[in-house]
């Protein structure tokens, strides 16, 4: 069980994150060690820092989302727009689902020879699927669930502090 533990402090003017360093890979016999690694991370160059728990490279794969859609979002005026926790909250959000999607994909659909499309908007030319095959495999992708959770820390462009988490299935919660 990995503990992720993040506090306002001085007032709201810091922010203490605390976490341990044991990791557990999932797995048919999940992989548990204890190493030196840190589970808290800065997100490129910005006032954010995310605790992860849970499966580390899903949590890796979503923070690269976030990096990219950081770089590629600045205002017309050129300022940054991770400075707002409203707009970082929603990129989390979104990089989470995305992530989730491609988690989805290679976990359920991929090992049964499908895609998105050919499950959900198969072509005429195509024969459709059975209905319980079809059934079963959307049931699958309901349920398949990458086992991770951020824990997202940091400073609007008013340095005031914010916490809040990004769980399954990729929604955000304001913590504090």
């Amino acid at each position: 069980m990995t503990v992720c533990v993040a506090a306002f402090a001085q007032k709201a003017q810091a922010i203490v994150m605390v976490s341990d360093k044991a990791v557990t890979y999932p797995g048919a016999a999940a992989l548990q060690s204890d190493v030196g690694i840190k589970k808290v991370r800065r997100v490129a160059k910005t006032p954010w820092h995310v605790l992860i728990a849970g499966d580390p490279s899903f949590a890796l794969r979503v923070i690269d989302g976030v990096e990219t859609a950081f770089k590629a979002r600045k205002n017309r005026d050129g300022t940054d727009l991770s400075h707002s926790s409203g707009t970082t909250m929603k990129v989390f959000e979104s990089a989470y689902q995305i992530a989730r999607s491609r988690f989805v994909e290679n976990t359920v659909l991929s090992p049964r020879l499908l895609t998105r499309d050919l499950l959900y908007a198969r072509g005429k030319d195509l024969l459709p699927l059975d209905p319980e095959f079809s059934s079963d495999v959307s049931d699958a992708c309901q349920l398949a669930n990458p086992s991770a959770s951020l824990l997202v820390c940091g400073f609007d462009h008013d340095d005031k502090a914010h916490i809040f988490s990004v769980v399954i299935p990729g929604k955000f919660t304001i913590t504090i």
